[in-house]
């Protein structure tokens, strides 16, 4: 790639392009399908392996040429691009080929705490144990970053997932934080899971796809070792906040009607119509996740889930559960990007004080919060980080629900004109606009708000973040 300069512009790609070796490539309809992995060390490290799509120019041929002969696993060969014309018809390609670029700077510069015998050890357990708990227990290879989230979340029946469930939640404490008994926590799932509709994508397979990946993103990241955390002092997450968090995960999408706040809204819905009736319990407009708090409230009231606790800890845990629930609702992205970003700024300078510090430093129970918020919005977003398959079986599931109520709103003419995302025809914009304003953005987040910790490990974000970069530039190529 280095010697076609006129293909690449002269980008920085060419060094990180050199780091990757081919494993396969095929071509189906005007796309080229390239399984790479990057070297490391001079040896393949098969577990990031990346799938990419190339579009191929119609106008103009472009030559795969494999100087080592024919493609083996062990051996792979380099590839090299020529083209009649260099430079015309490859818009696409230098769009894909930065992408692998960013994923590799990501792979060189998010990789903190890599390096180092105990550190990497207990990283590798904590992986390990995630994995195992998830599901996706590998072999006697080592266990990737990526792994634990490698499972296929379609591949498992209900009974089991709530197993599943009981078992992270076990893992987390949470019977034991809140005082009641192990089984009341499976009844408080078995619960979940039958007030879940059958909704293409807000179902109780999302439930446990979110909860998945949250359990995954608190060990693989180092928020639950306690020793390891010890020099975080007052940023540690303490177990009720855990307890809450976790909580917060399996009602974030209680009841869901499978449609926006703004539908549900406009036609008056179950779920509008009971938030109207009711006392109102501060200020704000109406919003799905407003209605999943308060369902949830009710739900841990009617088991007894928070009898145990004192007073205040019932109000702290029900604060953290309603803060944590309204986080995911998608219009607050700029708002609690704006409201972090400050905090972050001031967790790398250490300006921690109490509450109420008039000094201008950050309370370190608003960063908590802020962090948990992080944390959950990331783990909504799981489908995006489930392998191939899985991630565009559940891509389909909420393109689905998208499209059922673009149909919904043109039939009741409630707009003239649908947004890219319930448009059925703007599907390739609207995947394009979810990685760029959605997806990326919140683990970036999420990336910063450990980074400013001393004792979180960043391998997994990282990870999740070289994956986002490839994927989006594939979906860039379709889009065009």
């Amino acid at each position: 790639a280095a010697r076609h300069d006129s293909i690449f512009g002269g980008s920085p790609c060419h060094a990180a392009m050199a780091s990757w070796q081919i494993h396969s490539c095929s071509f189906s309809g005007g796309w080229g399908i390239l399984t790479l992995w990057p070297a490391v060390g001079g040896q393949p490290h098969t577990k990031s392996a990346f799938k990419v799509a190339v579009r191929l120019p119609r106008e103009r041929h472009v030559f795969w040429s494999l100087a080592e002969g024919p493609l083996r696993q062990h051996t792979p060969p380099s590839l090299n691009l020529t083209s009649e014309a260099p430079g015309s018809g490859l818009t696409t390609l230098p769009m894909v080929v930065f992408g692998l670029a960013s994923a590799m700077r990501r792979t060189a510069a998010y990789g903190r705490g890599s390096s180092g015998g105990g550190g990497r050890n207990n990283l590798k357990a904590r992986l390990a144990r995630a994995a195992q708990v998830a599901g996706k227990v590998g072999g006697s290879g080592e266990v990737g970053p990526l792994e634990p989230l490698a499972c296929d979340t379609f591949n498992m029946g209900a009974e089991e997932m709530c197993e599943r469930l009981v078992q992270m939640s076990d893992v987390l404490n949470v019977h034991e934080t809140l005082g009641v008994d192990a089984s009341m926590v499976r009844r408080f799932i078995d619960e979940i899971r039958a007030r879940m509709p059958q909704n293409p994508y807000h179902n109780f397979r999302h439930i446990y796809d979110v909860c998945q990946c949250l359990f995954t993103l608190l060990s693989a990241s180092n928020l639950l070792d306690p020793e390891s955390a010890s020099a975080g002092g007052a940023l540690v997450l303490t177990r009720l906040e855990v307890a809450a968090l976790w909580c917060a995960a399996l009602c974030h999408d209680l009841k869901h009607p499978g449609h926006s706040t703004r539908l549900e809204e406009a036609l008056q819905g179950a779920f509008y119509s009971k938030y109207a009736s009711r006392p109102k319990e501060g200020a704000g407009r109406f919003s799905l996740e407003v209605q999943h708090a308060h369902l949830a409230r009710c739900l841990l009231k009617d088991l007894g889930l928070l009898q145990a606790l004192d007073e205040s800890d019932v109000l702290r845990f029900e604060l953290i559960l309603e803060q944590v629930i309204l986080a995911t609702d998608v219009t607050k992205q700029g708002e609690i990007r704006q409201r972090a970003e400050p905090t972050i700024a001031q967790l790398r300078s250490c300006e921690l004080g109490d509450a109420g510090d008039a000094a201008g430093k950050v309370d370190p129970l608003v960063a908590r919060v802020q962090m948990l918020q992080c944390l959950m919005k990331c783990a909504d977003l799981a489908n995006s980080v489930r392998p191939d398959a899985c991630a565009a079986t559940w891509e389909d599931a909420v393109f689905q629900e998208f499209h059922r109520e673009g149909a919904t709103v043109l039939e009741r003419r409630l707009e003239d004109n649908l947004p890219a995302t319930l448009d059925p025809e703007r599907r390739a914009e609207a995947s394009v606009g979810f990685f760029e304003y959605i997806l990326m953005p919140t683990f970036k987040l999420l990336y910063s708000f450990l980074e400013a910790l001393p004792y979180s490990r960043l391998d997994t974000v990282a990870a999740c973040l070289s994956l986002f970069d490839v994927r989006h530039a594939v979906a860039r190529a379709r889009a065009d």
